[in-house]
């Protein structure tokens, strides 16, 4: 190609790959991950595509010209590429709840085999794992030694509590396992509506194929059906925007000082039905 053609061609593949790089850019902090994820598996797409029309050489002069013009690191634009060439039908969440930051996926791309891919990233999702929790179960081929699992599911959660994050609240519906809908009452004749996220675990999805996301929901309906009140120890709000929260609750007991030394910690209860993994956050 000549000079003036090849900045063409440079020019035209920058205009059509911005808009997925900087999509993010536009995104707010509850849909980020899923934002940049598409973003990045369609600027990926291209890349792949214009790596097949041209030699390997050329190629790298056109990623060169890209990262400097995006002031997007050259590394990162080849780990886009990777990221495509992973997943190459299609982003690997289908919905927002399940889209990884970005340093998941970068973890991921370590992985080559499809089965050990498939598990990490299932995995991650349902157990809520961080990038470093991910990267040492890749280095120690948790894939292949799944007996090891029990060190990041199992354990019992620490009770944490304060006067000012504990409230009384009627719970409105049970949305899954995990995730309830309570109205809080703040005191003085104050109340929200709030979607709670619990603490320290994750339960299975409602479509998950053996039914264990099914079960906890009605673990949960049934264990709260004669609770009119629960008390709930509120914590930092989820990437959702929803507040994590321990729940206790009782048919007998009636102060917060009893629901809390006696009373029945639903975090926990699901836990002990093997309903849910132990995850943190």
């Amino acid at each position: 190609m000549s000079k003036n053609s090849t900045e063409n061609y440079y020019h035209k593949v920058l205009e059509k790959i911005e808009p997925f790089l900087k999509a993010e850019t536009q995104a707010d902090e509850f849909n980020l991950d899923w934002i940049r994820m598409q973003g990045y598996w369609k600027a990926g797409k291209l890349l792949e595509t214009e790596a097949l029309k041209i030699d390997k050489k050329e190629f790298k002069k056109l990623r060169d010209y890209l990262s400097k013009k995006l002031e997007f690191k050259n590394r990162k634009l080849f780990r886009v590429q990777q990221f495509y060439r992973r997943w190459p039908k299609a982003a690997p969440a289908k919905k927002p709840q399940d889209a990884l930051s970005w340093s998941k996926y970068e973890e991921l791309l370590s992985v080559s085999e499809e089965k050990a891919l498939n598990y990490y990233l299932q995995e991650t999702i349902s157990s809520d794992w961080s990038s470093k929790q991910l990267r040492k179960a890749i280095r120690q081929n948790l894939y292949q030694n799944k007996n090891n699992l029990k060190r990041y599911v199992q354990g019992k959660l620490t009770k944490l509590h304060s006067l000012i994050n504990t409230f009384w609240a009627q719970v409105l519906h049970v949305l899954d396992g995990d995730t309830l809908r309570v109205r809080i009452d703040l005191r003085f004749g104050t109340t929200i509506t709030q979607d709670l996220r619990l603490r320290g675990i994750n339960c299975y999805e409602l479509n998950d194929p053996n039914g264990l996301g099914i079960k906890a929901k009605e673990f949960v309906e049934k264990e709260l059906q004669d609770a009119t009140w629960v008390l709930i120890v509120t914590y930092k709000t989820d990437k959702f925007g929803r507040y994590v929260a321990d729940v206790y609750y009782s048919s007998v007991y009636e102060t917060e000082e009893e629901l809390l030394a006696k009373g029945y910690f639903l975090n926990q209860r699901l836990l002990d039905a093997g309903l849910a993994k132990r995850v943190e956050y």
